[in-house]
C-alpha cells in the first residue's frame, strides 16, 4: 500500500519537485554574477533568473509530456525519446556555456545533465526491480 502511494506521488510530483529544487538552486545562483568589476554592487538579475525558471519549467514541461510518467508503465520507446531529448539540451548546454557567466547562465546546462542522470538512474531501478520481481514470481525449474 505504501509503495503504491509512493510511486503514485511521484508520478505525480515528482519532476514538479525536481524543477522546485531546480528553481531554488536557479534564484540561488542569481547571487554570482560572474566576471564584473565589483560584484558586490551588481544588482540582482531579476529578468535573466525569471527567464531560466521559465525555460526550465517549459524543459520539464516537455519531459513530462514525453514520459507521460502516470501511465509509463516501462515504456521503453518513451524512456529513449526522453533520454535523447535530455542528451540533445546536455549537448546545447555545453555548446552556450561560456565561462565568467552569472551563475544562473549554467543552470539549464547543470539541469540537462542532472536529469538525465536521474533519469538513467531510473530506468536502472525499474530494469532491477522488475528482474527481482521475476525471480520471485518464477523461481528457477530444477
Amino acid at each position: 500500500m505504501i509503495h503504491t502511494q509512493w510511486r503514485t506521488w511521484l508520478s505525480r510530483y515528482g519532476l514538479l519537485a525536481w524543477w522546485l529544487i531546480f528553481a531554488v538552486l536557479t534564484l540561488r545562483a542569481g547571487r554570482y554574477p560572474g566576471f564584473v568589476r565589483d560584484p558586490a554592487t551588481a544588482p540582482y538579475p531579476w529578468r535573466g533568473v525569471m527567464i531560466t525558471l521559465v525555460l526550465l519549467a517549459v524543459e520539464t514541461g516537455i519531459l513530462y509530456g514525453i514520459l507521460r510518467p502516470r501511465t509509463f508503465n516501462k515504456a521503453w520507446g518513451r524512456f529513449a525519446i526522453a533520454a535523447t531529448y535530455l542528451f540533445a539540451l546536455v549537448a546545447l548546454g555545453f555548446a552556450t556555456t561560456f565561462t565568467d557567466m552569472p551563475g544562473y547562465y549554467y543552470m539549464p546546462a547543470i539541469f540537462a545533465i542532472g536529469t538525465f542522470i536521474g533519469l538513467i538512474v531510473v530506468g536502472l531501478v525499474i530494469v532491477i526491480a522488475d528482474g527481482a520481481r521475476r525471480s520471485d514470481v518464477d523461481p528457477p525449474a530444477p
